[in-house]
């Protein structure tokens, strides 16, 4: 895949769900005008971006969503539900189209139909428009491209082409003058796709609007380029593909005997001449045109056919064979006797009745007026300021992008000029001074530098100048306090106060993105390379004890360590600032639920006001990545078993409102997600009958199981308490899916719940799962491994301490009893553990699943890092094992997984 589509998939992934977030904030405030705007911005530059790929049925449904966002801007619209709900499926349809083109480099022909469908929905939308509502005044602009006053660039298309134009009898031609603006790339646009998707294209001809000077001047970044072109697309379907762009096109009428241009060389014999003429004043006397195609044929067969002559009679031929008017046959006739070209009546061209897209905007279609924002003389809403502001942000961050080096020049002239015309325009002198003085300086420097500083100071001017400046249009969910009545599902950031999360973001986003993007692949990469790295450096401390042990070098042995000391620092540094670059906010998965819990809360016909708190807590990119399966089961059960309807909330004398907390912190190296809702809570006599009749427990458990035990049972396989089955559960697959999901990337579930009270479900994760700290224990002669996240405290705990109950070891330990379990009966080893010198045991004390246990080993060694990889082939269905790791002095260490073993103890 190219790296600009490459590029263009990463923006689009972003901008839908920012536009997500965006759509559900303006669903609870629909008069918000900036969360309007910024919407409409970020449709028009997904549209945009678009337009640099061959994608048009992406770009159309874009288009579409754009066009009911700009009615909503202009309050000819308001948004309401459904309209969010038709929005939010084609943002979902969008993605999908995002999606095929990252994996497949295009569309597939079978979006085209549901497009379509998409599409008309979106336009069904729109209000009619009245096209004497708009005045001339209205689109008035005195940079609009005007049409040519002669049609001398149509002699320079093929005369097949023109004859084949002239003959088709297809329907009238439209002439296109499109004159690209000569920034155009730097707003995203493509002239040559531009004209490539031009609807009923026929002909068109290139040309450069002022010849280039020498090429070590020539800005290489601005657009030289003048299109014409030939079509038989209706008008309207003209306008609203220029739409955009509506002051760089004229369109126009071309009437099919302006085709007839003669060219070639001169020359006929005047006989010939003479008798051909005769025949052709005879036939038009007659009003016969087949006689006169007839006597051009024969004379056609005498003449050279590289000749104008010649030329002009095959257009003759084609006219008359045609119909046209004998005005039209005379002057070509002329034109064949002079050898001068046609001189047609009313040559001039004749004027339309809009001689522009621009001119002609108020008779297009409902949604001709989408993207004003984009044309320089309609600046976005802000003042003058903020539009100074966005042009030079935009400006500096062309100054970021990665090219060629022999190209810097052309980027200093394109960026110059844009900044200079700006400056100009607000009746900067001074500043434009100062830039020819920064842009002197680049020059003799070979440098972009001093313009990149000097955009960053006048960046830091405008400032003060601009109440809310936008760069790239970015799209950030409001936060609220308090739902929107209308709306059946809300979302509340805790801690944010009258939109101040959303103050803050775009405070931040006033400055040019510093962010550099970097495929994952070579995080990744250098992860493996930092966890060979901690391989490499916990050999030394083995090599200093062999060097003072075996060969007897004590202070040999003193430098390694002090060698390893620095070496350990550094490795550590590195790993820490990697681990931060995979670092991802938990808010990356809870951005997906407020759309969830909405749509699903409309589904069941129920109210929800979701919570979100702790959005910035961090954890690995995978561990992050990992969470959004189990957290939506946890979710939709919470929205469908959890959550009452309405009418039973009130019965039950609580709000008709329900409510479900998000809340993620981070304690130590471990991250917590708590996800709490204040429904009817999880019914303990109903969890019990149904393990029961799943022959999960037998009837002497059944009496004895509490309470606590028995909504345990939520998380195993193929449970439910549903009574049907539906799209949204029954099947008895979540919540065991949510248990799986977790441990594998060593997370632990915790649920408690209160009938009638609600439901609270924590789950613990590791920040990371790249490196693993674990301390080793001796057993048996051999080491093992223990987590260290497990490891409550390791004790010498006397064997006159140590007691027998119902045939279980235990021990006091800190005023609790703890139960102990040797190693020799966990692992199945043949030796008992071994007391030391003083009659004591080394205990391990471990939390497994909440509780406190205890583990006798023979002894203890250091903690260490290690890169933890499964057991493979044979050994990958040993059970009691998380997998293994290579030590620096080439042995392996078998880590062991203290849960599962105490299972089956």
């Amino acid at each position: 895949m190219p790296n600009l589509l490459k590029q263009f998939v990463l923006d689009a992934h972003d901008i839908l769900e920012r536009m997500g977030e965006a759509l559900l904030a303006l669903e609870k405030r629909p008069d918000d005008e900036t969360m309007v705007d910024e919407l409409f911005r970020a449709a028009h530059t997904l549209k945009g971006n678009s337009g640099l790929f061959d994608i048009p049925t992406f770009t159309r449904v874009v288009h579409a969503a754009e066009d009911l966002l700009d009615k909503v801007r202009d309050r000819e619209l308001s948004i309401d539900n459904d309209m969010t709900d038709d929005l939010l499926d084609s943002m979902d349809f969008i993605q999908q189209m995002v999606e095929a083109v990252e994996a497949t480099g295009g569309i597939p022909d079978h979006f085209t139909d549901a497009a379509e469908a998409r599409i008309a929905r979106l336009r069904e939308r729109l209000p009619l428009v009245d096209p004497s509502a708009a005045t001339a005044q209205e689109y008035e602009n005195p940079d609009q491209v005007k049409p040519p006053t002669t049609l001398d660039w149509l002699s320079r298309l093929d005369e097949s082409e023109r004859l084949s134009l002239i003959t088709d009898g297809g329907a009238d031609l439209l002439g296109v003058l499109y004159r690209p603006e000569p920034e155009c790339f730097f707003k995203g646009e493509d002239p040559l796709l531009v004209l490539r998707n031009l609807p009923h294209r026929q002909a068109f001809l290139i040309s450069l609007t002022t010849p280039y000077g020498d090429p070590g001047e020539t800005d290489v970044y601005r657009c030289n380029l003048e299109i014409q072109a030939l079509s038989r697309a209706a008008e309207k379907d003209l306008r609203e593909h220029f739409r955009y762009m509506p002051e760089q096109v004229a369109i126009y009428p071309v009437a099919r005997h302006l085709l007839a241009q003669p060219t070639g060389s001169a020359g006929c014999d005047e006989g010939l001449r003479d008798e051909f003429l005769a025949q052709a004043d005879q036939a038009l006397r007659q009003a016969d045109t087949a006689m006169l195609a007839s006597a051009a044929e024969a004379m056609l067969d005498m003449l050279n056919p590289e000749l104008k002559a010649a030329s002009t009679l095959r257009f003759i031929r084609a006219l008359a064979l045609g119909g046209a008017d004998h005005t039209v046959l005379q002057a070509l006739l002329k034109a064949f006797e002079t050898g001068e070209p046609p001189v047609f009546p009313s040559a001039e061209l004749p004027e339309p009745a809009a001689s522009s897209v621009a001119d002609a905007t108020s008779a297009a279609s409902p949604a001709i007026r989408a993207a004003q924002g984009s044309v320089p003389s309609a600046p976005p809403r802000g003042g003058a300021a903020s539009v100074a502001y966005n042009i030079l942000a935009t400006q500096r961050q062309l100054l970021d992008m990665a090219a060629p080096d022999d190209q810097w020049e052309g980027r200093l002239n394109a960026v110059g000029n844009t900044v200079r015309a700006m400056f100009q325009a607000r009746q900067m002198t001074a500043a434009v001074e100062e830039l020819d003085g920064v842009l002197e300086r680049c020059r003799n420097d070979a440098s972009l530098v001093p313009l990149a500083f000097f955009l960053d100071e006048k960046l830091e001017d405008l400032e003060g100048e601009t109440a809310t400046p936008a760069v790239a249009a970015p799209v950030a969910a409001p936060a609220t306090e308090e739902p929107a009545a209308q709306a059946p599902a809300t979302r509340e950031r805790a801690g944010a106060e009258d939109g101040a999360d959303v103050g803050k973001a775009a405070e931040h986003s006033d400055r040019p993105a510093r962010t550099l993007k970097v495929p994952q692949e070579k995080i990744d990469r250098l992860m493996d390379l930092i966890g060979e790295m901690v391989v490499a450096k916990n050999a030394l401390p083995y090599l200093a004890a062999k060097a003072e042990d075996v060969y007897g070098s004590r202070d040999l042995a003193r430098e390694i360590k002090a060698q390893f000391a620095v070496i350990n620092r550094i490795a550590e540094d590195m790993q820490d600032g990697i681990m931060q670059v995979r670092m991802l906010p938990v808010g990356h998965v809870f951005q997906r639920f407020p759309r969830l819990v909405r749509d699903v809360a409309r589904q069941l016909g129920k109210k929800v006001r979701l919570v979100l708190e702790g959005e910035d807590a961090e954890a690995d990119k995978h561990i992050v990545e990992s969470l959004g399966d189990p957290l939506i089961h946890i979710l939709r059960n919470s929205l469908d078993h959890g959550l009452e309807t309405p009418e039973a909330r009130r019965l039950g004398g609580k709000p008709e409102e329900g409510r479900i907390l998000v809340r993620a912190s981070q304690e130590g190296d471990r991250v917590l997600i708590e996800i709490e809702d204040d429904g009817k809570g999880i019914d303990p006599v109903l969890i019990k009958r149904k393990a029961f009749e799943k022959g999960l427990i037998d009837e002497a458990r059944l009496e004895t199981l509490t309470d606590a035990e028995a909504i345990q049972y939520i998380f195993a396989p193929g449970f439910s308490t549903a009574e049907t089955v539906s799209n949204l559960s029954g099947r008895g697959v979540g919540m065991d899916v949510v248990n799986t999901s977790l441990q594998k990337i060593g997370g632990q579930i915790r649920l408690t719940s209160e009938k009638g009270r609600g439901t609270r479900i924590l789950l613990t994760l590791p920040l990371s799962v790249s490196v693993s700290h674990v301390l080793m224990v001796r057993m048996n002669g051999q080491r093992y491994g223990v987590p260290m996240d497990v490891v409550v405290e390791t004790v010498r705990v006397p064997r006159a301490d140590i007691h027998v109950i119902k045939d279980r070891r235990v021990a006091v330990l800190r005023g609790r009893i703890v139960p102990l379990f040797g190693a020799d009966h966990l692992l199945q080893l043949p030796d008992p553990p071994l007391a030391n010198n003083d009659d004591e045991f080394a205990v391990l004390v471990a939390r497994v699943d909440g509780a406190v246990v205890g583990v006798i080993v023979d002894g203890f060694a250091q903690t260490t890092d290690v890169i933890l990889k499964p057991l493979e082939g044979p050994l990958s269905s040993l059970a009691g094992f998380l997998g293994s790791a290579l030590l620096g002095d080439g042995s392996v260490l078998l880590v062991l997984d203290l849960k599962e073993l105490m299972h089956g103890a």
